[in-house]
């Protein structure tokens, strides 16, 4: 069977279409990026994307029956009723060496037997790979091999400790601000938390934009990218609602669109997604890393209830109702994840933070913070809808994460007024 070519090319995302036996080779249709495994097998995909086990079935009865013509045995093979999803690459296995294809954990592959066979238990494996694994972290935030795994939904309800707080914040809401608030406080030095509202989920305006950020930097820890690298600055992109493709007109301080063509890193892309809140450099970042790549690391950080669908002008998807959704609480652990550095590399939550700390949209939570008070923050905003989120490091304390989320206030002035009076509240006590 060394040497057969399947000829397969029509898998979404991962492409099978290089020799089997002696090398697996996949490549993926679209972008150009290497992630080693071990051996010799070779993998490049791009950001993980969502497969169906319909899709992923297909690819191996074909690549099985081109396998069986090669070797003599003919015949189609039978479609697998499931994908067993006890098989995965062990990187402690050795390889066989006449076949350089790497051995499976014999524990999940007891039945494996001839190369026929391995070879199903190998394009699974491979399979699995392109479908959106991540490192889990020790402690230290050292990465190792792990799975995207949804975790359980994020907690805000208040602590004892912080009842006081939460009356206060209550009372200056119903003051004199129509509309809805949400809050959600955590205190990391502490582990206190307090939540208003926390649970309500509203439209995300440009907070969604952080999560695209720490997926960026989660594939850079990877070692699928770097955000070092260049990527063309494109203009059309197109809508989850019915396929057309759709233009930004303009987008505001970064003047991207004069750009077109040209080739700009990805860090300063990101950069301008945050601090100016471009919603160019956000349309090319998620073009090129994969909305439901972003989705699967919000469902594993317990923050499924912030919602990424899309990038922003999707006109169709907005009349549709497809929009991408947020509740206090979930923008609150996204935050919480950089401050604490859960997930990420040292260096990646270090150079997140700093991207966060040069925002230029400062007048809601950083205008409730005495002068030079070090904090990175994230705001948006669309008709009806102003919200913030920051994590705020008072000088020889923790940290703590704020989020404030308005709906419908009388007048922007009036949501403005609220978010920084909640933020001189919370700081008066958790720094004093």
């Amino acid at each position: 069977m060394d040497g057969v070519r399947t000829g397969i090319t029509k898998r979404p995302g991962c492409i099978v279409d290089r020799t089997i036996g002696a090398t697996l080779d996949i490549t993926h249709s679209r972008r150009h990026r290497n992630r080693d495994l071990p051996g010799s097998t070779r993998l490049q995909c791009a950001a993980p994307a969502a497969h169906s086990a319909g899709a992923t079935r297909r690819v191996l009865v074909a690549a099985l029956n081109a396998a069986g013509t090669a070797s003599g045995q003919g015949g189609q093979v039978a479609r697998p009723r499931a994908l067993p999803d006890i098989l995965t690459l062990d990187p402690r296995e050795s390889h066989r060496k006449e076949t350089q294809v790497n051995h499976f954990d014999r524990t999940a592959v007891r039945r494996v037997v001839g190369r026929r066979t391995l070879l199903v238990a190998t394009l699974l494996g491979l399979a699995a790979g392109c479908s959106g694994s991540a490192p889990t972290r020790d402690a230290r935030g050292t990465a190792r091999a792990g799975t995207l795994v949804p975790a359980p939904r994020v907690q805000m309800a208040t602590s004892p400790e912080l009842a006081a707080l939460e009356r206060d914040l209550r009372i200056r809401i119903a003051r004199d601000t129509a509309g809805e608030v949400a809050v959600a406080l955590m205190d990391l030095r502490t582990s206190r938390r307090l939540g208003i509202n926390h649970d309500v989920s509203m439209h995300a305006a440009s907070t969604m934009k952080v999560p695209v950020l720490l997926e960026l930097y989660r594939q850079a820890d990877l070692g699928r990218l770097s955000v070092h690298d260049s990527i063309t600055v494109i203009n059309s992109f197109t809508s989850i609602a019915d396929g057309s493709r759709y233009t930004l007109d303009s987008d505001g301080r970064t003047n991207l669109i004069a750009r077109l063509g040209t080739q700009m890193p990805l860090r300063e892309i990101a950069h301008w997604m945050i601090t100016v809140s471009s919603n160019l450099a956000t349309n090319i970042l998620i073009d090129y890393l994969r909305a439901d790549s972003v989705q699967r690391l919000m469902a594993s950080l317990g923050a499924q209830d912030m919602v990424v669908l899309r990038g922003v002008s999707d006109d169709p998807a907005f009349a549709a109702g497809m929009n991408n959704t947020t509740t206090a609480a979930a923008l609150a652990r996204v935050m919480e994840v950089i401050a604490r550095c859960e997930v990420h590399s040292r260096a990646a939550c270090d150079d997140m933070m700093q991207i966060l700390t040069e925002q230029q949209f400062r007048s809601e939570i950083p205008a409730g913070l005495p002068a030079g008070t070090r904090v990175g923050n994230k705001t948006g905003s669309i008709t009806r809808i102003l919200h913030d989120a920051a994590i705020v490091v008072p000088p020889g304390r923790g940290p703590y994460v704020l989020v404030v989320l308005t709906r419908g206030a009388a007048s922007s002035q009036a949501a403005t007024a609220v978010a920084v009076d909640i933020s001189r509240r919370v700081w008066e006590e958790l720094a004093r």
